[in-house]
């Protein structure tokens, strides 16, 4: 049942980020919601959920984007072996920690595209605005990174809870 929740909130991340949040004019420059998951799954989550996870998410997320197929699949591959590298010398569970994880992820994913764009279409030139683009990331990263990132554990608790409950039942009932 873990897995429906994070195949669930990972779709529900991607309908809200490109249906709802970009109509509004503060969160045009959004980052990407499903770094959140990835650092999630990367820090709080067992290598056989999080692995199964973060290859679902990156083939939905090649198949929606209009980029080369494997771009996020293996940014977010890559994001994930990081984070399981973090925990290794931080604790996971210190809060003061999380937004500069989540910063320099999202960091990481535009100089991932930056470079995969200068490969691929060497006749398009960057300028001051993607760069600004990249900042205004990073700071929203910074602010509401550590928020959501504990809204997603809280949902995964009561997810768990919930089924904990109706299996309780079910025993009780038999």
């Amino acid at each position: 049942m873990t897995y429906l929740f994070y195949f669930l909130i990972c779709l529900f991340l991607l309908v809200i980020k490109t249906t709802i949040l970009s109509d509004f004019f503060f969160f045009i420059h959004l980052y990407d919601l499903q770094i959140l998951i990835v650092f999630y799954l990367g820090l709080f989550r067992p290598f056989s959920e999080g692995l199964p996870t973060i290859i679902f998410l990156g083939f939905v997320m090649d198949a929606m984007s209009g980029g080369p197929f494997g771009l996020y699949s293996t940014t977010y591959f890559w994001l994930y072996a990081c984070s399981r590298w973090l925990v290794k010398y931080l604790h996971a569970g210190n809060v003061v920690q999380w937004p500069f994880i989540i910063a320099s992820g999202v960091l990481v994913e535009n100089l991932v595209y930056f470079s995969v764009i200068a490969v691929l279409y060497p006749e398009i030139k960057f300028s001051s605005i993607d760069v600004r683009n990249t900042i205004v990331e990073i700071v929203l990263a910074l602010c509401t990174g550590p928020f959501l990132l504990m809204f997603i554990s809280y949902l995964h608790k009561i997810w768990g809870e919930m089924f904990q409950d109706l299996a309780e039942d079910t025993n009780d009932f038999f």
